[in-house]
């Protein structure tokens, strides 16, 4: 903004005056880029400094599976078990990833007959956003195919979360949680894993 002032009056001796004065000024936008560290903000913690420009990675969970609705009715929790290797790339308000999640989840019986279990093949997308958050939070969507213990296979999709902390630049320490979905065989369930990831 420029603006310009003009004051007038009569001094102590009766004289009249005026006095003219320009200057400018910015108001600060409100799509500012937010703060980054180096830039500020104090240097994030050891265990949240990780690679942000490693491209490829790959992960290893394991975990509990937890069976929820009609299904928690016959099954019990078990063990879940995954990979997922990975490409990372920079995208809108953080960095992001598309993976391949590879799952076996198992189920008790509650009768006490032929446990349960599905083996899964996911594509996975996976957003975390710019880190100023610690320990670093991300959100995962997948969809795949399901194949269960008869060998029948069929359509589920899972969304969820995980933290993770940085061990050394390169890999990270995970704790991941999924809810999990595949109407063909009316099974819904919950896992929860902690896991590995390397990138490099």
């Amino acid at each position: 903004y420029w603006v310009e002032l003009k004051a007038a009056g009569t001094s102590n001796a009766g004289e009249p005056f005026e006095r003219h004065l320009a200057t400018s000024f910015v108001v600060p936008g409100q799509t500012k880029r937010p703060v980054q560290y180096g830039e500020g903000l104090p240097a994030p913690p050891r265990w949240c400094n990780c690679a942000p420009e490693a491209r490829y990675s790959i992960a290893a969970f394991a975990g509990a599976t937890f069976p929820l609705g009609s299904f928690g009715a016959i099954a019990n929790s078990s063990r879940s078990l995954g990979l997922k290797p990975a490409v990372q790339f920079a995208g809108p308000g953080g960095r992001w990833s598309a993976g391949l999640y590879l799952g076996r989840d198992n189920f008790g019986n509650a009768s006490g007959g032929a446990a349960y279990r599905l083996t899964h093949v996911s594509p996975e997308l996976e957003f975390t956003p710019a880190r100023r958050v610690c320990p670093i939070p991300s959100l995962h969507v997948g969809a795949g195919a399901y194949r269960s213990e008869n060998g029948d296979v069929k359509f589920g999709y899972n969304v969820g979360a995980s933290l993770g902390f940085c061990i050394n630049y390169r890999l990270s320490l995970l704790t991941r949680y999924d809810y999990r979905s595949v109407n063909g065989f009316d099974r819904k369930y919950s896992t929860a894993q902690v896991g590995l990831r390397f990138t490099f």
